[in-house]
Order: structure tokens, then sequence, then C-alpha cells
């Protein structure tokens, strides 16, 4: 669950920064739409706050867009590294071992794993080869 909590961070914290920032433009333009009913006069900061909302929504997508890739490299990379090293044990490669073993998450636990079970692999053809 470590990834998953790393996650979580990465995708909600630019997220609700946004939904609060938004918020608060909003309520901005809230106030002066009451005074310009008021006074029949809009007040210079209507534009400044719409220029914000514009910026805002943009860093927005942005950041979601620099999440995900983010999320690419964090996840799916190490994926494919240890799909690759499981099939080429597979295949009867037992050379090489999977590099992400010092991560502190569940890829690094699967990782030592897949490792701890290469060693496991070679030990047991060491002790066959020796028995026949």
């Amino acid at each position: 669950m470590k990834l998953g909590y790393k996650i979580m961070g990465l995708v909600l914290f630019p997220i609700l920064a946004s939904i609060v920032f938004q918020s608060y433009l909003l309520l901005e333009l809230e106030k002066e739409h009451e005074f310009y009913h008021e006074t029949g006069y809009l007040p210079e900061t209507h534009g400044q706050i719409m220029k914000d909302l514009e910026a805002v929504l943009a860093a927005s997508m942005l950041s979601l867009v620099l999440v995900s890739f983010l999320l690419v490299r964090l996840v799916v990379g190490p994926v494919e590294e240890i799909t690759k090293a499981l099939n080429r044990l597979s295949l009867g490669d037992l050379g090489r071992e999977i590099p992400f073993k010092d991560r502190e998450d569940e890829l690094g636990d699967l990782a030592r794993a897949f490792n701890r079970t290469l060693v496991s692999v070679k030990i047991a053809l060491a002790k066959k080869g020796k028995a026949a």
C-alpha cells in the first residue's frame, strides 16, 4: 500500500490545491457580480480574476499531465522491467536480477521476492546437477 499512498499524494495534492484556489477565485467573482448588480459598475479586478482563473485551470491541466507522466515512470517502468525479467526466467536465463530491490514499496517487495526465487532456482538446479 506504500506505493498507493505515493500515487494518491501525487494525484490528489495538485487537484485539491487547484480546487481550493478556483473556489477562492469564484467567490471573488461572485462578490464582484453582486457589486456590479448593486452599482452598475464592474470593478477593474474582474478581468484580473478571470485571467487568474484561466491561469489556474491551465496550471491544473499541466500538473495533471505531469502527474500522469510521473505515475507512468513510477509504476509502469518497474512493472515492465519485472515482466521482462520473468520472461527471461521462463526462457531459462538465470543471470539477471531485478534492479528495484532497494525500493521501499510493493514493487521493491516484488523485486526482492523475484531475486530470492531466482537464487532458489539456481540452488535447486545445482543440487539436481550434483545428484545426476
